[in-house]
Formats: structure tokens, sequence, C-alpha cells
């Protein structure tokens, strides 16, 4: 029964992050919160989690802006998603070992979309202020 109104709670607040208007980057986080939760009952949770905490996370950088706050927000992302991954194979090495699928948490969609977040940031990060900061005001 707890675990069905935490699943209830997730989808609600996914919908109503999905469905409204934001004023902030941190509203994904009504989303994140309770699916963490859930993300060490089933593989299909810790995939679900892993790919919105990814992208989530990657929202909330903007909020350091400094150039001095560069390396730490890097350090700090990848630490926590590495941790995340690591932490959630742990928590489901049981059911990945009695599926005949291949044993990760992560498939080729995860990884491009990984790849998609790096260039991204790349871009924002260095790209961007380097050769295009000319045409800002």
């Amino acid at each position: 029964a707890a675990s069905f109104f935490v699943t209830a709670a997730v989808y609600s607040s996914l919908t109503g992050f999905m469905l409204s208007y934001h004023c902030h980057e941190k509203a994904i986080l009504t989303c994140i919160i309770p699916l963490s939760l859930l993300a060490v009952q089933s593989k299909q949770s810790a995939q679900l989690y892993l790919r919105i905490s990814s992208v989530g996370h990657f929202g909330i950088l903007p909020l350091l802006f400094l150039p001095a706050e560069l390396g730490l927000k890097t350090f700090v992302y990848m630490f926590f998603m590495a941790l995340s991954v690591r932490i959630l194979k742990i928590a489901a090495k049981d059911e990945l070992a009695s599926m005949n699928a291949p044993r990760k948490l992560t498939n080729k969609w995860d990884r491009i979309g990984l790849l998609v977040l790096l260039l991204c940031f790349v871009f924002m990060e260095l790209i961007h202020p380097i050769f295009l900061s000319s045409f800002e005001r």
C-alpha cells in the first residue's frame, strides 16, 4: 500500500510537471525527490530516475553561472550521476541477475541522451562564452 502511494505521488508530480507552467528550473525537483524513493524498488523505476534526474539536474546547472563555479558544478554533476548509477546497480542487482535481458540500467538511447547533454554543456560553457559572447549586448 505504501509503495502504491509513492508511485501515485511520483506519477502525479510528473503529470503536474509536464502539463503546468513553471517559472523556475527547480520545479523538476518535485518529481525527482519522490522518484528517488521508488528508484530502489525496480529496474524500471531506477531507469526512470536516472533519466529524469540527469536531465533535471542538468537544467539546474545554469543557476551556478560564475566562471569560478564551472569546475565545481561539473564535478558535482558527474559525481552524483556516477554514484546514482552505482548505487542503483547494487540495489537492482538481484533483479538484473534474474533477467535474460542485458544487465544494464542504461540503454543506447540513454547514452545518446547523455551525449547530447554533454554537447549542450560544452556549447553552453565553452563555445558560447569564447566565440559568441561578442554578439551579446
